[in-house]
This record gives structure tokens, sequence and C-alpha cells, in this order.
């Protein structure tokens, strides 16, 4: 997957150097006055749990699709999350469905198997017992979601902080 892509990466200076460049190219005052060399080893120290496919998938979505780029952007930021395809993750609407899914199929006496350990969390954190013997399916679709929700949050800041 891509998070275990990421544990064992290599980020070579030459990919730094070329992020500097195309960024640089693409915003010419975004650096200011900072050297080069204080440049790379910003992106460096920052970025150099990611691979070279993951940095430059990442700055090419940046130039993409930033315009101009302001005084309170965080680059390294933005760079770290475009550089994780977390559009792969499921949404929200897609758990609830494979939720009602497995209340029909499996009930309350089975185990469950889920598609991604988001959802297995979420479930984790309701309870499956109680989303199977629930008599207000919407108040508890609504309180999955609130749970799911933050599940996705600390999911994707563990990958985003290197911790996944």
């Amino acid at each position: 997957t891509e998070t275990q892509t990421r544990l064992n990466a290599t980020l070579r200076p030459e990919t730094v150097s070329k992020a500097l460049t195309l960024i640089g190219f693409a915003f010419p005052k975004l650096w200011g006055s900072l050297t080069t060399t204080t440049l790379s080893t910003l992106l460096w120290e920052s970025l150099n749990d990611l691979g070279d496919e993951q940095v430059a998938r990442a700055v090419a979505k940046f130039i993409r699709t930033f315009k101009q780029v302001y005084p309170g952007t965080n680059v390294i930021a933005v760079l770290r999350e475009f550089a994780f395809d977390f559009d792969s993750l499921p949404n929200v609407n897609d758990a609830w469905k494979e939720v009602r899914k497995n209340i029909s199929v499996c009930g309350f006496y089975q185990k469950p198997q889920w598609s991604h350990e988001l959802i297995e969390h979420s479930v984790s954190a309701f309870g499956w017992s109680e989303l199977c013997n629930s008599e207000n399916p919407e108040a508890s679709r609504a309180h999955f979601f609130k749970i799911f929700d933050g599940e996705l949050f600390r999911y994707k800041n563990k990958i985003l902080l290197g911790e996944k």
C-alpha cells in the first residue's frame, strides 16, 4: 500500500532540488530571501520519509492546482497531503452502506469482514451489537457519520505525521 511504500521510501537529493526548482519557477516570489541551501534543508527534513515518486506527484499536483500561493500557505503541509492518495479511502456514505449490508447479511451473531480498517474502527467505536439492535436507524446513521469523520481525521493525521 501507499503507507508501506512510504516506510521503505528513499528520497534522493536530486528530487528535492528538482522540487525546489519547479515550485520556484511556478511561484517566483514564494521563497523570498531564503537560500537554496536553507530551502533544501527544510524540504529534506520535512519530506525525507517520502519517496521520490510521492514528492514528484505532490509537486506536480501543487503546481497544477494552486494558481497563487498566499503568505500564510504552509507549502510543506500541502505537499505532504498531496503525496498521499487519500481519494482511495472509503467515504462515509460507502462506509454506511457497507455497515447496513453487513447488518442484514451477518447480523448480530456473526463477525463481519470490513473492506477498510477505517470502517472497522468506526464500527468498533460505535459497537456492533448497538448497530445491529438499533431501533432508530436515522440516529445511528448520524452517530456513525460523526464517529467515521473522527476516525478519518485521525487516520489521515497519522499518515501525514509519518506515524502510520
